[in-house]
């Protein structure tokens, strides 16, 4: 099957494999615009479009020459006779061009949401960006015409998909869709309209009030104009706290669908102890926050436990939903008034669990007699939960199993935390961390109140915005490549972004070679998880990345015998697969254990600079019994 990618940087794949033996710019021009036009072509006139400059014997002459390599790594895809060239219809061709406006032109057929997200993702960047041809203005004239016809179709449906997703309630979407029109056009009025009615409508007021200050910054800097007066108006009601209504709307929302009314409301920040997270560190997790809210605030859930691993934006997220809370719950959105108390912790700064329920019980206004009991403490706590809706927050929660806590001391947190899922009341706790215990998983299938998150990396569209905030947009390829260099982690990309842009003109191709090159501060992050693991950790992952296929645990088993001088018993090694597995430092693949990219790539320059298997490992390993 012929597959070809014009959307963005070109690519030519023939039943999977990449076709780079095509040098000639005027063959692979040839062959774009065979694929694109779909029909037959006179020679005379292939030749006037590539080599109009020409004598009409030279021109048919050059064309004559670029044929033959076409028609050898083609073969019966193309049809060439003596007067015409074309595509065969009957061989199988799969154009991105094609799949994309074969949705987003059907006006007879009107598209789901999913169908047209799918077709739209197919958009990674203009028209052959960055491909061109020398000498002939013919061929570069008609690329202009298609790549400005896709871009509006583009524009137009993402405009679209914003609208129709602000009727469904399906917030995120929308405000994906508004985000890449915005980065597509910067000046586009409507998508500034929409984004405002969308951060409204996800109870970000604020954000939707500077929305309008971006977009009248975008209009003056674009064409010296203020904004029009339905944009002011839409800015006007948000700042009024009226509830917005868009255009065939006969009455507000149902009772039951608060989420976009209460948005609009005066909003209360959250107490101290929650640091609202800045905007512009916030990228692509709108799905994610919604989900967590929703278990909050909608089911009630006791428990949540957000995990991932380092870099993900664990910590940027909870403050996020802390946040979305605060607002909903300080104006009695679901049936409380008054501030809702948003109690704070990092592990790192706890002791035992004793100093953390007085920590709690001091900011929930409650004074225990210094003498009472543990369970007596645990009782007022639960009686407060019930009183009042709260939502606890434990960052940090892999530093329960790190010293001066020893084994006893994580276990009374861990009883504590059981006590707060039994037992009835209309609070949430939630837990943030790179791994959860082995009782999370208990709690999760035996609680009909408790769920998990496990953050991942960005999507590309996301990640692209990130980069785009540092002024790094030099094609949507390149931030592709650097967003699969750094997993999409949010934390890595920014480190990157900022040590890139720190080089003055240093330009986005210079960084994108996930084999060779890792920056300083991200290297100094990793260096730190990497300290934190024990021996047999180090070893599993010093393994794998000297391979470049995933391995089977008795694969790995094998290959550490191998390599170091002490016995590695195979139950030592799948409780070390099980460990580094939560903390999502090993993923795993169909055929075993792999590791992430970021991770490979480190570990593997790990292993070259300290000679890991050069050493005495007998270090490294546990002694066996």
């Amino acid at each position: 099957m012929l597959y070809l990618r014009l959307l963005g940087a070109p690519e030519v794949r023939l039943n999977g494999t990449l076709l780079s033996e095509i040098t000639s710019k005027k063959a692979l021009a040839l062959l774009f615009y065979l694929a694109m036009t779909r029909r037959n072509h006179l020679r005379d006139e292939l030749a006037s479009l590539f080599w109009y400059d020409m004598p009409d014997a030279q021109a048919r002459k050059n064309l004559r020459n670029i044929l033959p390599i076409l028609r050898t790594l083609l073969g019966d895809h193309l049809i060439i006779t003596r007067h015409m060239v074309g595509l065969n219809p009957a061989a199988q061709a799969w154009l991105d061009v094609e799949r994309l406006c074969a949705v987003l032109k059907d006006d007879h057929h009107p598209q789901s949401l999913k169908a047209m997200a799918e077709a739209l993702a197919l958009y990674e960047g203009d028209f052959l960006t960055g491909f061109y041809v020398s000498d002939a203005p013919a061929f570069e004239e008609w690329m202009l015409r298609q790549r400005d016809h896709l871009h509006q179709l583009v524009v137009h449906s993402l405009h679209d998909l914003a609208v129709q997703a602000l009727k469904e309630e399906a917030y995120p979407q929308g405000m994906e869709a508004t985000r890449r029109l915005l980065r597509l056009e910067p000046w586009n009025e409507k998508a500034h309209q929409l984004q405002m009615e969308l951060l409204a409508a996800l109870g970000e007021r604020e954000r939707a009030l500077m929305q309008y200050q971006l977009c009248r910054r975008a209009l003056r800097s674009e064409f010296a104009i203020e904004p029009t007066a339905e944009t002011q108006a839409i800015y006007a009601r948000i700042k009024a706290l009226a509830p917005l209504r868009r255009p065939g709307d006969n009455q507000v929302r149902a009772p039951g669908r608060q989420h976009a009314e209460w948005a609009l409301r005066e909003p209360q920040l959250a107490p101290a102890q929650v640091n609202r997270p800045e905007a512009s560190l916030f990228f692509g997790r709108e799905e994610e926050a919604h989900r967590l809210y929703q278990w909050i605030a909608r089911e009630q859930c006791r428990l949540l436990m957000l995990t991932g691993r380092v870099g993900m934006g664990k910590t940027a997220l909870a403050r996020y939903v802390a946040q979305m809370f605060s607002h909903a719950e300080s104006k009695g959105a679901f049936g409380t008034v008054g501030n809702p108390p948003i109690l704070w912790h990092s592990c790192r700064d706890l002791r035992s669990a004793h100093q953390l329920l007085d920590d709690w019980l001091s900011q929930l206004g409650e004074q225990p007699d210094q003498g009472a009991r543990h369970e007596a403490r645990e009782a007022l706590l639960l009686a407060q939960l019930r009183r009042r809706r709260c939502l606890l927050v434990l960052d940090d929660l892999e530093r329960l199993a790190e010293p001066p806590l020893t084994a006893g001391r994580a276990e009374s947190f861990w009883r504590l935390i059981e006590g707060i899922v039994a037992s009835e009341h209309q609070s949430c706790l939630l837990l943030v961390g790179r791994e959860m215990p082995a009782l999370s998983t208990y709690l999760e299938v035996t609680s009909s109140v408790t769920h998990s998150l496990c953050l991942g990396g960005l999507p590309h569209e996301a990640a692209e915005g990130l980069l785009s905030s540092y002024g790094l947009i030099e094609g949507s390829l390149l931030a592709r490549r650097l967003t699969e260099q750094y997993d999409g982690a949010p934390l890595f990309l920014h480190l990157a972004a900022r040590t890139i842009k720190s080089y003055g003109s240093g330009r986005l191709a210079d960084y994108t070679n996930a084999h060779t090159f890792l920056f300083d501060s991200v290297r100094s992050v990793l260096d730190n998880e990497f300290a934190a693991l024990d021996p047999l950790e180090r070893m599993i992952l010093a393994t794998l990345a000297c391979v470049t296929q995933a391995l089977a645990p008795s694969q790995l088993h094998y290959a550490l015998r191998n390599k170091v001088s002490l016995p590695v018993r195979l139950s030592d090694l799948l409780s070390g697969l099980q460990r580094l597995k939560r903390r999502s430092l090993v993923i795993v693949a169909h055929e075993g254990f792999a590791l992430p990219r970021l991770m490979h790539t480190y570990v593997r320059t790990r292993v070259e600079h300290e000679h890991y298997y050069q050493e005495d490992t007998s270090q490294w390993l546990p002694q066996p019994s």
